[in-house]
């Protein structure tokens, strides 16, 4: 073998190696992978939502 075939070889299983891994970790940490990413953002969105309302109302009833 070429060197510049081995360069390539191990770059490929590098590539591989980093997006596979990739996707174990965030698998294992329960961290939300390909089309629940989107998801994540909207969930949030919602939470906050709920937690503004939730202020929102104790301030309402606080005054009363």
């Amino acid at each position: 073998m070429q060197p510049i075939e081995i360069i390539v070889l191990i770059s490929a299983i590098l590539i591989v190696g980093v997006v596979f891994g990739s996707y174990l970790y965030k698998k294992l940490k329960h961290i939300p992978t390909g089309e629940c990413e989107g998801c994540k953002h909207k969930n949030t969105k919602k939470m906050l939502n709920q937690v503004r309302k939730e202020i929102e109302e104790e301030r309402i009833c606080n005054c009363k």
